[in-house]
């Protein structure tokens, strides 16, 4: 028997020490989005401000990360994967969004908790590498935790953030995170700037 076949089909991956080129990774569980987590598009329309325009070409230095916790569910033959991600952050001054990075990522759920309180957020894409995530209210400064419960592609053509590559009948997996790759695999602060110790 071959390698490939004594790998299980599929693999629950969580990323708790790994320093990720600006990500890195805290603690957490990946099973699925509790019941009544808003959907991105569940945002209210009355009342809101207009959606601010994309960062031109870094993020804004509105709130900074502290820590990550990263679980995806992935399958090697499955170009789809699914995960979700925490981010410890500490707001620099009020604010009622934030810019992340993130590529072809498509939300399915989020929240900020800031202190005991649990807030609506929405997310959806702006531009090619940003993805907006949109409060309530203001929050900070201060500490809060942003959880997003999303889905990816794998990419199949370049060796880009999760890869796939089929050998001899057998599926596999990749990352590459160098440069600005992490954002492939789930939202972040994709910058060298924002690293995490």
């Amino acid at each position: 028997m071959n390698r490939a076949q004594t790998v299980p089909a599929v693999v629950l991956v969580s990323l708790t020490a790994a320093a990720l080129v600006g990500c890195a990774p805290g603690g957490g569980s990946a099973h699925g989005p509790p019941l009544g987590t808003p959907a991105p598009e569940a945002a209210p329309a009355s009342g809101r401000a207009p959606a601010p325009a994309p960062p031109a070409l870094r993020l804004p230095d509105q709130a900074r990360p502290t820590s990550y916790d990263v679980d995806l569910t992935l399958d090697p033959a499955r170009q789809d994967f699914s995960g979700r991600i925490s981010i410890a952050l500490e707001f620099r001054r009020p604010a009622d969004h934030l810019w992340l990075n993130a590529h072809e990522i498509a939300v399915d759920g989020a929240w900020l908790s800031v202190g005991r309180e649990r807030l609506p957020a929405w997310a959806s894409p702006a531009g090619k590498d940003y993805l907006l995530v949109r409060f309530p209210t203001a929050v900070g400064p201060g500490p809060g935790r942003l959880t997003i419960y999303y889905r990816g592609k794998a990419r199949r053509h370049d060796g880009d953030g999760i890869y796939q590559v089929e050998e001899a009948g057998a599926h596999y997996l990749y990352t590459q995170f160098e440069a600005t790759d992490a954002r492939q695999a789930f939202p972040c602060f994709d910058e060298p700037s924002y690293k995490v110790p």
